[in-house]
């Protein structure tokens, strides 16, 4: 969800991310959004980088002064004859981490009035799932596993969406929030989630939804 490009070691740096990209159309990926470090080099070096991807950018809530989204704001996918919508959401404290005039004029909205406007429409489209894929994380994790930071206060707000994926602040989360799967995932390779979602296509319902965090091991 964001920042697979430019906060990135010299083996993708020193050729301009052009690998972190590439290796992003080998691994199949289907769908990313835009995090606060997509935005370090400015908004050509993102487009470049954006058009050699072989997979669609998502994101609602970063739009230009007449309301113009910089990429789609969702997409939506037919697996097994359901339809999963998108929605991807920008980090909204990039003006605040990003260097002056690197993100032109765009604006990054609040989260979850977007996501729920967006969810509202995707739904009366007839869409079966929602998938949230944002950059914004956890601070931490509360013993009942609840996330705090804007992650979690996003989950409460929104309504109309089974998943939420989080990312940006490295911390591992799975839980269930307001009736959301919200995870979000370790960074830099040390952790992945596989998330499992069983719906009923004749009752239209999800039966159930699950997310496990794994490690990966080179000599596995």
């Amino acid at each position: 969800a964001g920042d697979a490009f430019s906060a990135t070691p010299p083996l993708s740096s020193f050729f301009e991310d052009v690998p972190a990209v590439e290796a992003q159309n080998l691994m199949g990926i289907d769908v990313d959004t835009l995090g606060n470090h997509n935005f370090d080099h400015g908004l050509g070096y993102l487009r470049r980088l954006m058009a050699r991807a072989r997979f669609p950018y998502l994101a609602a809530n970063i739009v230009e002064p007449d309301g113009r989204s910089i990429v789609p704001p969702t997409r939506v996918f037919t697996l097994n004859g359901v339809k999963v919508g998108v929605i991807g959401i920008g980090n909204p404290e990039t003006p605040e981490v990003v260097g002056p005039g690197r993100f032109g004029d765009y604006r990054f909205l609040d989260p979850a009035p977007v996501i729920n406007a967006h969810a509202r429409a995707l739904r009366s489209e007839g869409v079966d799932l929602v998938v949230v894929i944002a950059h914004i994380g956890a601070t931490g994790v509360g013993s009942d596993g609840v996330p705090h930071g804007l992650l979690g206060e996003v989950a409460r707000a929104i309504e109309g969406v089974d998943v939420l994926i989080g990312d940006h602040t490295d911390v591992s989360i799975n839980t269930v929030l307001n009736g959301v799967l919200v995870v979000e995932n370790r960074s830099k390779g040390v952790e992945y989630a596989v998330i499992q979602l069983d719906y009923d296509l004749a009752r239209k319902v999800v039966v159930r939804k699950t997310a496990s965090l794994k490690r990966p091991w080179a000599d596995e």
